[in-house]
């Protein structure tokens, strides 16, 4: 046996040596195809870094969401306005704010753009944006913050006016590093986009603070409430759509801008109103919140 395999080792030598060029190039296509996965999955990393930015940023313990809701933009609903101050006064709150959050496509003079929309209660501390290039956060009804990059790509400035849901919003603030995966984050408060989508008696969700986030979160679920943790809605965006979560990340984001149309959806784009939300055109916004 020790005789056979020491013979063997010249035959194998030889027939790799006799075929230098298909020798190199297996070589070479091996080293490429594992060159290609190692992208993909450090590409797949950065995407799944992007999209979970703001929930990065919630300054919350907790959040309080409508039944069934995995993700705040993917799942957009709405609670009743009274339940903010219920949960404020629940035992270990320390703090509780509303919040909406829908995706948006706008029309600006020079064509369509889509935004990752995010209503907050200013003076909260929770759920505004977290950094700035220039301006400030929005204070009134009418005003606005939006990603400095995606401003200066659509020629946007401080005191300029951006159209929302047929409403001119002034720009007030220019945000830093504050966009999803190809989609920018756009923040008002939440006084504004409850008027423009005359929904006063609603809200999209609550944040909560609280030293006992556990027992809190436990007590509210008795309640009748749906608590998520921020870390489970940034779970959330990794387990949706996991026959093909990769491919669809790049591409459903990329279709989102280019689309013309972004209320027709082909069976193959399916995929994107469970992970990117519902993209609606500005005729159509007053369908939510359902």
């Amino acid at each position: 046996m020790k005789a056979r395999v020491e013979a063997s080792v010249p035959v194998t030598r030889r027939f790799l040596t006799t075929r230098p060029v298909r020798t190199a190039a297996g070589a070479a296509g091996i080293g490429l195809a594992l060159m290609l996965m190692l992208l993909l999955a450090g590409l797949w990393v950065g995407v799944q870094d992007r999209v979970t930015t703001y929930d990065d940023h919630l300054g919350a313990d907790l959040v309080v969401v409508p039944a069934g809701t995995r993700n705040l933009f993917a799942d957009p609903g709405a609670l009743p306005a009274p339940a903010v101050d219920a949960i404020a006064q629940a035992p270990g709150v320390t703090r509780a704010a509303p919040l909406r959050t829908m995706y948006q496509i706008l029309e600006l003079s020079h064509g369509k753009a889509a935004v990752a929309a995010v209503a907050y209660e200013p003076g909260s501390g929770l759920g505004g944006p977290w950094a700035f290039t220039d301006g400030r956060a929005p204070d009134a009804p009418d005003e606005v913050a939006i990603d400095a990059l995606w401003a200066e790509q659509h020629d946007f400035a401080i005191g300029d006016r951006l159209p929302i849901l047929g409403h001119p919003m002034r720009v007030v603030g220019l945000t830093d590093d504050t966009a999803l995966f190809m989609t920018p984050l756009l923040f008002t408060t939440t006084a504004g986009m409850d008027q423009m989508l005359r929904a006063t008696g609603t809200t999209g969700a609550v944040l909560v603070t609280t030293a006992d986030p556990d027992a809190v979160a436990a007590q509210l679920r008795d309640e009748g409430y749906t608590v998520r943790t921020p870390a489970e809605l940034r779970a959330t965006w990794t387990t949706m759509c996991p026959e093909r979560a990769q491919p669809t990340a790049l591409s459903a984001s990329a279709n989102l801008h280019r689309s013309r149309d972004p209320t027709s959806m082909s069976r193959g784009q399916s995929c994107l109103k469970r992970k990117f939300g519902p993209t609606e055109s500005v005729g159509e916004s007053r369908r939510w919140p359902r």
